[in-house]
Parts: structure tokens; C-alpha cells; sequence
């Protein structure tokens, strides 16, 4: 992969991912965590932090911080937004994690900001397991896009919540199914896929979900018993 293509995949990622954080939902961010932040949020903010920069094959290659004006509205006691490369075949994948109140963080789906820039939905959300040999009931939504350019490229799409329990899960509800939860997270990764790609084969977000997942987990959720 050129460096050209990987600055354009890079931009690419950095934009689709964003726009997730900047639809319509500030209404419901100025109605839920109206209590004021609590311990709990604060403690899991802080964890993302250590999160590390460099995942089996994946290495960190950006990380930008939310624009503050979105922050403020979605009420976010911590997020980060990174893209990381695979060192051995050149895939890069982008990353957008969020913690906070229920109610704003459960807000968004890429079916509607992918849609807005451009993007027309190839497949429509599936729950999928989220790694080999999980539990059933941990999933993740997975949607394929394709692009209204010329060039047409196809991006694959996953994201679902977790509570502090640390069960990933695609709600079809979240709002109604985490609402009595003190904090929610959101992951949403994406990336473009290869041109002999299909909807079930073999794809740089399914491999990155692999590696990234089970460290994930031993971050943000290494004191919590699942």
C-alpha cells in the first residue's frame, strides 16, 4: 500500500468516524445526566486512557481528539477517536470509543451519518459475534457501505455498547435497554475492505475486533466480574 493510499484511507476513516459524533443528539445529551458526572463515569473515562497504542500486528498511526463543542453537548466523560495500521498487511482501521450517560452515548448509528456523507447501505445492520468462541450473546452490529463515487469503495462498519459490565452487545434499544446503567460505552470501528471482499468473508474490522477486544476488556473492565 502507498503512502498516498494510506494518508487517503487514513482520511477517510478520520471523517466517516467523526460524523457519528455530530448528528441530532445533542437534544437528548441536554436531558440525560442531569445529576452531574458521577464517580463511576469519571473512573471509566480515565480508563480509556490506558488503552494501548500498539495491538498484536496494529499500530497506532493517529489519534484526534472530538471537536470540545461535541463533547459538551453529548456529555462525554471520555472518548478517544484513533486509526491504526497493520504492520504485516498494510489494512488500516479506525476506532471510536465513548463513555458516558446512557442516553447520549446510546444516540447515534452509522446508518444514518454514513448515509449523509455519501454512502449508500450495501448491507443492513446484523448482530454478529464479535470474536471466536464468545459467548453467544455478546455481539456487535456489522453494516457494509458502499460509496456514491467513482470510485465506489466499500466500507465495513461495527458497533454496539457495553455497560460496566463488559458485554459487548448489539441493543436494538440501547437507550430503553442501558437506561438504568450508571455509564454506557460505544465502540464503533471501521474500514475499507478489499476488492474480492464479501459480506461474510474475511475483513481488516473482524481481524482488528480480534486482537483489540480482549485488551480492551483487560482496560476498561480488568476490576469488573463478567
Amino acid at each position: 500500500m502507498s503512502g498516498n493510499s494510506v494518508r487517503t484511507n487514513l482520511t477517510i476513516a478520520i471523517l466517516t468516524t467523526c460524523t457519528l459524533t455530530i448528528a441530532a443528539g445533542w437534544v437528548e445529551g441536554r436531558i440525560s445526566n442531569r445529576w452531574g458526572q458521577s464517580v463511576d463515569l469519571g473512573s471509566a473515562a480515565k480508563r480509556l486512557a490506558v488503552v494501548p497504542d500498539r495491538v498484536a500486528e496494529w499500530d497506532l498511526q493517529l489519534s484526534e481528539p472530538l471537536d470540545e463543542e461535541v463533547v459538551r453537548m453529548l456529555q462525554c466523560a471520555g472518548h478517544f477517536l484513533r486509526v491504526y495500521k497493520n504492520r504485516r498487511t498494510g489494512d488500516v482501521v479506525s476506532v471510536a470509543l465513548l463513555v458516558g450517560p446512557p442516553g447520549p452515548t446510546a444516540a447515534h448509528t452509522p446508518e444514518i451519518c454514513y448515509s449523509s456523507r455519501g454512502q449508500t447501505i450495501v448491507e443492513p445492520s446484523v448482530a454478529t459475534q464479535s470474536r471466536p468462541a464468545s459467548d453467544p450473546d455478546e455481539t456487535l452490529w456489522r453494516m457494509t457501505f458502499r460509496a456514491t463515487d467513482v470510485e465506489q469503495r466499500m466500507q465495513r462498519v461495527f458497533y454496539g455498547w457495553s455497560g460496566p459490565d463488559g458485554r459487548w452487545r448489539a441493543a436494538r434499544d440501547p437507550r430503553f435497554e442501558y437506561g438504568g446503567q450508571p455509564l454506557l460505552y460505544k465502540i464503533q470501528v471501521a474500514g475499507l475492505l478489499r476488492e474480492k471482499s464479501d459480506k461474510e468473508g474475511d475483513d481488516p474490522c473482524r481481524r482488528f475486533l480480534q486482537d483489540f477486544l480482549p485488551v480492551l476488556d483487560q482496560s476498561l473492565f480488568q476490576e469488573s466480574s463478567r
